[in-house]
């Protein structure tokens, strides 16, 4: 069994590695990491773990899975702190962008939306993470063809990266680059 400070390093080291898609390589380090902290009742790292065990399921295609993980990441979240939790936010999210690779826009836009209350209660409205909220809303309605509320969600997203990153950020240019699709399909 990993001691905390080896799962920590381990999720650092899965961290960097989801950045490169070396997502079978996170998930053999995140594994015993979670087990680690689990033991430990380390649950702040325990939820982070399985959420980015989640994302790497996900992201390879293994989206039931991938929804496993965060089911059990949530009811954690919801057992220790509640509905008005950042992490519970960060587990509906992930929930909501399972759904959508699954091609299921309706669940992705309710995760998404427990997300973007939570966000903004906890965060306010002027935070990166409220402004990912709202873009994730608008690609899932995009998706659905609802390009008018699509492009609401991405100018509130826009407007949100505008003043907390600026115009040079790439999320900035995101949300720019999301718009356009909504209008070029609209």
């Amino acid at each position: 069994m990993l001691t905390i400070q080896q799962a920590k390093k381990n999720m650092e080291q899965a961290t960097e590695l989801m950045q490169q898609a070396q997502y079978a390589q996170a998930i053999e380090l995140l594994t015993p990491a979670a087990a680690a902290f689990e033991a430990a009742q380390h649950y702040e790292s325990y939820v982070q773990c399985l959420n980015k065990h989640s994302e790497c399921l996900w992201q390879s295609g293994k989206n039931d899975e991938g929804i496993e993980k965060a089911e059990k990441a949530l009811e954690i979240c919801l057992e220790r702190w509640g509905e008005e939790c950042v992490e519970t936010a960060n587990v509906y999210n992930n929930l909501g962008t399972c759904y959508y690779y699954k091609g299921n826009y309706d669940q992705a836009i309710s995760y998404h939306q427990q997300a973007l209350t939570i966000r903004l209660t906890a965060l306010g409205e002027q935070h990166p993470n409220t402004a990912s909220s709202y873009g994730n809303l608008g690609v899932c309605y995009g998706n659905k063809g609802d390009y008018t509320q699509a492009i609401s969600y991405h100018q509130q997203s826009l407007a949100i990266h505008l003043t907390t990153l600026g115009e040079q950020h790439p999320d900035t240019a995101s949300s720019y680059n999301n718009l356009g699709i909504c209008y070029a399909h609209k």
